[in-house]
């Protein structure tokens, strides 16, 4: 189950956003959830994913939470995220913040890009 963010502070237009986090299952792997079993579980599956990851259900969505969020995400190197890197600056430039953050960020991020193996990269430009 991914989770998504689609909501903020103005009504229109919306950011959206997304996180590689899923649920997990009782032995710590990701978890499998059919139609079925989405159908006929969804009230236990979003009690177990509100316990696994709170920053989901809460109340007010604040772009510094999301920014601490994503570069949690990023410092715990779960795979390459040049989505939730792309997102962060997205985020940081709608929510006005500082170009200068904004720049240091863009130059954080390719310095860790610049770090991945060809094939990622290649991977990246292939898709875009």
């Amino acid at each position: 189950m991914l989770l998504f963010f689609i909501r903020m502070m103005t009504v229109f237009p919306a950011i959206s956003l997304s996180s590689p986090l899923y649920l997990k299952g009782k032995k710590g792997a990701n978890d499998s959830i059919s139609m079925l079993r989405h159908k006929s579980e969804f009230p236990q599956l979003v009690s177990e994913f509100e316990k696994q990851v709170p920053l989901a259900f809460v109340k007010e969505l604040h772009d510094l939470i999301l920014d601490q969020f994503y570069q949690h995400l990023i410092a715990i190197d779960i795979g390459y995220l040049i989505h939730v890197m792309t997102e962060i600056i997205l985020l940081l430039f709608w929510c006005h913040h500082d170009q200068a953050i904004i720049d240091q960020r863009i130059n954080k991020y390719k310095s860790i890009i610049q770090q991945w193996s060809d094939a990622a990269t290649k991977q990246f430009k292939m898709s875009c």
